[in-house]
């Protein structure tokens, strides 16, 4: 039926049917919207989701192409964009190519990978760990990528403290040991894997199981503090005595128990062997005739035997707690006991004169060192073998030397005289400056010249030396000058630390320069002997109200058994024809008539050190800067 033919109801209903539909249109329209809308508010919260994930999140496919990064991603590996990461692509993040292998053939065969570990490459270039957990779908990669660098950083660091400490250390989870570090497998003679999953008591001695499982308890119950002793028993069946202490920690995100033990061994030996060394000790103390102190590094009396309370007059309770100072005032006895304690392998001694009632002993006292800042003094009565040495030495040293002085006179007098006499010609005569100056040398060291020989009838006779003020500075120069050729030629540096402003000393300027002409020469012909060379450090302080005086030399130094025997008449260790021995014993004569005093220091191998010190003049006051 056509249009024209319709009735008016029949158009009336097919309106009506047709704005139904034009409501449904719309209605459907309209939830499609709203769905459209919630999809694009899901969609929004997602990205948002994962854009902000705390774990990198990311797309490729397996041509390595990158469809999608999220924020996390693009941070963890130093881009500053997702675009600039997407563009870089995902083969060049592998550090290692075969990583990238691996994990597509397990994707490929499995379709997914949980915690995959590797490594990959900043923007920059810097490598970080990552575990990956990704799947396959097709030809897409979809996963997320976790930063582990740091927690392999740690991992690292704590395998590295553990296996460098010196104490063993063990931690243990549902009763079996779970860690263990190099010095426990070291001490035990397991292997980690043979001792890993064992329960601790494993290495313990049957008998101590019982002792070590109560003392462990109550120490994590918090009622013992102090370290319990137990034995073990090592692989090889060796027992060895360490001493525990156990706490409790969490361990991997589990309560655990960390334990710590170190051997004591060798300390359990050394207190049985120092138990009976101490009673061996006690009874050579209490038996020996020689004074025995021992000082702590405060100077503190540690240990005073019975001999020292009778020699020195002293009740032995009231020595033992005090300073040393305080009991012996003795001029060089701190300074001696301060420099052993300084270096361990030196070995010094003191002689020394000390007041007893109305009369005087003689002590020679060795300095040596002990444990850790401790010494041991030990008091030689040496009064009448001194006595005895210097009577007998004053009788052959006059005879020797009246002898040797008779024959030097005899033989060097004329000749000097000679060369004094001619050389003072010459000196009158108009000769040229440089000639001169060598006549001048000449002339000056034949004097000196006599005044040796007239030391040596001086020594023999013991004159009295002619003293007057004079700056020790002023020697020193004049006495290196005239070394001044023989030590270039044999190739010694002389090195001078003069101090200024140095205050007189009273003295006999030949005498004093003969003492350290001769320390220079034993020095030179030292070195020269040793290595063909060398150098020579001559020094000058003010010290405790003395001039002192140090001439240090870098040769062979002086034996222990020969250095309190050196200023001894005759004594010598050079070749025969080389030395008499007479130098260094005419130089001490020389310095003790002055009321000074002269000794030496040396090891083996470090070279030697002269000391000379003088005391200041009386006139206070006066003091003249060296010439």
């Amino acid at each position: 039926m056509t249009g024209e033919g319709k009735t008016r109801e029949q158009l009336i209903d097919e309106l009506q049917a047709l704005r139904l539909r034009v409501a449904e249109f719309e209605q459907a329209e309209a939830e499609r919207q709203r769905a459209a809308e919630l999809l694009r508010q899901s969609e929004e919260k997602y990205r948002n989701l994962v854009d902000n994930a705390l774990v990198g999140i990311f797309r490729t496919n397996l041509k390595g192409d990158i469809l999608y990064v999220n924020d996390t991603y693009v941070k963890m590996l130093g881009f500053d964009s997702a675009e600039e990461a997407i563009a870089g692509g995902a083969v060049a993040r592998y550090r290692n190519q075969n990583d990238r292998k691996v994990l597509i053939e397990e994707l490929t065969e499995k379709g997914k990978v949980n915690s995959f570990e590797l490594e990959t490459l900043t923007k920059t270039g810097e490598t970080r760990n990552v575990i990956l957990n990704a799947a396959l779908e097709g030809d897409t990669l979809s996963g997320m990528v976790i930063d582990i660098t740091k927690l392999k950083q740690s991992e690292a660091l704590l395998r590295v403290v553990l296996d460098s400490s010196p104490i063993s250390i063990y931690i243990t989870q549902g009763g079996k040991l779970q860690l263990v570090n190099s010095q426990l497998t070291k001490l035990t003679g397991y292997s980690a894997d043979e001792i890993l999953g064992k329960r601790p008591q494993y290495v313990v001695l049957a008998e101590d199981r019982a002792a070590v499982r109560e003392n462990a308890v109550k120490m994590l119950r918090g009622e013992r503090s102090s370290p319990y002793e137990y034995r073990l028993v090592a692989k090889d069946g060796e027992i060895r005595w360490v001493m525990e202490s156990v706490t409790s920690i969490q361990y991997q995100g589990r309560r655990a128990i960390l334990g710590t033990y170190i051997d004591i061994t060798n300390h359990k030996q050394a207190e049985q062997a120092l138990d009976a060394q101490k009673e061996l000790t006690d009874r050579i103390l209490a038996s020996t005739p020689n004074a025995i102190l021992v000082i702590d590094k405060g100077l503190k009396i540690m240990l005073a035997n019975q001999a020292f309370g009778k020699i020195f007059n002293l009740a032995r309770e009231k020595v033992e707690g005090d300073l040393l100072n305080n009991i012996l005032p003795i001029d060089g006895l701190l300074e001696a006991i301060s420099r052993t304690m300084a270096d361990r392998q030196f070995q010094s001694s003191l002689e020394f004169r000390y007041k007893v009632g109305n009369g005087e002993i003689i002590l020679l006292t060795p300095i040596v060192p002990m444990a850790v800042d401790e010494v041991l003094l030990i008091f030689h009565d040496v009064t009448e073998e001194r006595a005895r040495e210097e009577q007998q030495h004053h009788i052959d040293r006059l005879a020797s030397i009246g002898e040797v002085a008779a024959g030097v006179a005899h033989e060097l007098n004329n000749p000097l005289a000679s060369v004094i006499g001619y050389s003072e010609l010459l000196l009158n005569r108009q000769i040229p400056q440089d000639v001169q100056t060598d006549v001048e040398v000449i002339h000056r060291n034949a004097q000196r010249a006599v005044t040796i020989v007239r030391s040596l009838l001086a020594f023999a006779r013991l004159q009295v030396p002619q003293q007057q003020h004079l700056n020790i500075n002023d020697i020193i120069k004049q006495m290196l000058e005239m070394c001044d050729y023989q030590l270039k030629v044999n190739n010694i540096t002389v090195l001078k630390e003069l101090a200024d402003g140095l205050p007189d000393v009273l003295a006999d300027p030949q005498q004093l320069e003969q003492v350290f002409f001769n320390i220079t020469l034993n020095a030179e012909q030292a070195m020269s002997e040793a290595h063909n060379r060398g150098c020579l450090t001559v020094r000058t302080e003010l010290r405790g109200g003395k001039v002192r005086t140090t001439l240090s030399d870098d040769g062979p130094g002086i034996p222990a058994e020969n250095l309190w025997r050196i200023f001894t008449p005759f004594f010598t260790t050079k070749a025969p024809g080389k030395g008499t021995g007479l130098g260094l014993s005419i130089c001490h004569g020389i310095i003790t008539a002055h009321d000074g005093r002269i000794y030496a220091e040396s090891e083996v191998g470090q070279g030697a050190t002269f000391v000379v010190e003088l005391p200041v003049a009386e006139a206070e006051g006066v003091h003249r800067e060296s010439s």
